[in-house]
């Protein structure tokens, strides 16, 4: 079958037919959002986001060791000829399938409204506006509604193996801004860095905001885009709770929780 459209492609071109085009990208304002929260139109600088749509890309692709240059994410993944610009900025892609394409947002782009525009083989989708804020939190998720997270061992806190009172979680988000000091363009994060808006940050646990219980909140190493928050659990940290991420007056979208559990089975007297 191949063979076959590829003889069907030579004939066409040796008669002077036109060459076959990629068909338009095709997305809207609404459908480039924060790759963790799903939240359109509002981005962050080094945060990774979403496009969904049709006729994205021929293919499914990730990224993968080949594609990196060293520490330096790809503008578009090898062989799929997808890329995203951003008010004039290339953007370094990590995903592209027909309907999502993930890309790191520019690290330079200060707030304000950005145009983006994506192109697939040279044919370029419409030039949409979006909104640059200097952060736009948001959690990745296990599940619809439950946060991912993870205990300091490395092991995945889940429904049926839930963090405790006391405990630190490190919970996954992306859109927390730039860093001290900064990312490059692309640049995967070699070692920790806090966010640049350290002293407006908090996590609001079941309604209480907590500054001291967070020991970090960075980048996560080895890795463009993605944040980490490390939280030392209060002891009074009841079953579940609903756990945002808030950075000035930017929060993460209500109804996400944390799998905590309670300390039955355990001398909490010794907590």
């Amino acid at each position: 079958m191949r063979l076959a459209f590829a003889a069907v492609g030579l004939a066409l071109l040796s008669c002077g037919a036109a060459p076959l085009l990629a068909a338009a990208p095709r997305y809207t304002a609404s459908s480039i959002v924060n790759a963790a929260s799903g939240v359109s139109s509002i981005l962050a600088p080094n945060g990774l986001a979403t496009i969904y749509g049709t006729d994205l890309a021929g293919h499914t692709q990730s990224l993968t060791a080949s594609d990196l240059r060293g520490d330096q994410l790809p503008y578009t993944l090898n062989g799929t000829g997808v890329g995203v610009i951003v008010s004039g900025l290339r953007a370094h892609v990590v995903f592209v399938s027909p309907s999502q394409v993930n890309f790191l947002v520019p690290a330079l782009l200060p707030p304000g409204t950005a145009t983006v525009v994506l192109t697939r083989l040279g044919v370029s989708g419409d030039h949409v506006k979006v909104l640059i804020a200097g952060c736009s939190p948001g959690l990745f998720l296990l599940k619809p509604g439950l946060a991912v997270a993870a205990r300091a061992d490395g092991s995945v806190i889940t429904e049926t193996a839930p963090a405790l009172p006391g405990e630190v979680a490190v919970l996954y988000a992306t859109g927390l801004g730039q860093t001290a000091p900064p990312l490059g363009l692309g640049e995967r994060a070699r070692k920790a860095a806090w966010i640049d808006r350290r002293e407006e940050f908090a996590v609001v646990l079941d309604g209480r905001t907590l500054t001291a219980e967070v020991l970090y909140a960075g980048v996560t190493p080895g890795f463009g885009g993605l944040y980490q928050v490390n939280l030392r659990l209060p002891e009074h940290t009841g079953p579940n709770p609903e756990i945002r991420l808030l950075c000035g007056d930017t929060a993460s979208p209500a109804g996400v929780r944390l799998a905590v559990g309670t300390l039955t089975g355990r001398d909490a007297s010794t907590q």
